[in-house]
């Protein structure tokens, strides 16, 4: 079964990093969202996933959080209400994403 799997295997830390500069605008940016939404849709409980975005700043939308139903409620709504804007800040979105998945309490953006 399924829940097995999922119980045999050691939880996910996951920091996606999207850019949501104006280059993403339209299909590109809903095929993104898409995939955010699916991947959420399939962690577990113990899973933490958190996302950083970029454009001519960098965002940290979402810390790693668990993946409850709580949180997977939370990053869909983030991930539903991104948008595009400025220009292509992709080492600042780097850089901030590394520094989240290390766990380390670092990714604060400045």
């Amino acid at each position: 079964p399924e829940s097995a799997k999922e119980d045999d295997r050691k939880p996910l830390q996951i920091s996606a990093v999207l850019d949501v500069s104006g280059s993403m605008r339209g299909e590109k940016l809903k095929l993104a969202k898409e995939a955010l939404a699916f991947l959420v849709s399939e962690l577990g409980p113990k899973d933490k996933f958190g996302l950083v975005t970029f454009a001519s700043d960098v965002v940290e939308d979402q810390r790693p959080t668990a993946m409850t139903a709580t949180g997977k409620a939370m990053m869909v709504k983030t991930v539903g209400a991104l948008g595009t804007r400025g220009c292509t800040n992709l080492s600042g979105g780097l850089l901030t994403g590394i520094a989240q998945a290390s766990g380390d309490g670092s990714s604060a953006v400045a």
